[in-house]
């Protein structure tokens, strides 16, 4: 009972947000400087570096074809969001939290708002 009871609080949550902003829920606004946020588990090893998919704790599962040491899976992240996903300059795309975890943190510049990176992750989402 208690389990159907946080996640209709949970979905409840869900809604409001996503009515209120029109974001992904990986997609949040820093506070002070208004970029930008992208939440991320990484899953470094893969074959091919793609998207794939939300998770439930409202992350966006990236799978990066790059080992998991020296730093290499942190600049596959940063060089395909930047290239393949959002279309902006590498310099653009900084990991400002997580570098020695598979939960990271990207913020994005001034380059694009919260709504086309909202947007731009929805579309490869869907391709």
């Amino acid at each position: 009972m208690t389990r159907n009871k946080n996640s209709s609080k949970k979905d409840t949550l869900d809604r409001t947000t996503s009515t209120s902003t029109s974001f992904l829920s990986c997609v949040t606004l820093c506070p002070k400087t208004s970029r930008a946020r992208i939440a991320i588990r990484a899953k470094p090893g893969a074959k091919v570096s793609c998207l794939a998919g939300i998770d439930a704790e409202g992350a966006l599962n990236v799978q990066l074809n790059a080992p998991a040491r020296d730093g290499e899976a942190n600049e596959e992240l940063i060089a395909f969001l930047s290239k393949e996903v959002l279309a902006v300059k590498k310099k653009d795309v900084a990991l400002i939290q997580g570098s020695k975890s598979r939960e990271k943190v990207v913020e994005i510049s001034d380059a694009l708002t919260a709504e086309d990176v909202s947007r731009l992750l929805q579309n490869a989402l869907q391709s």
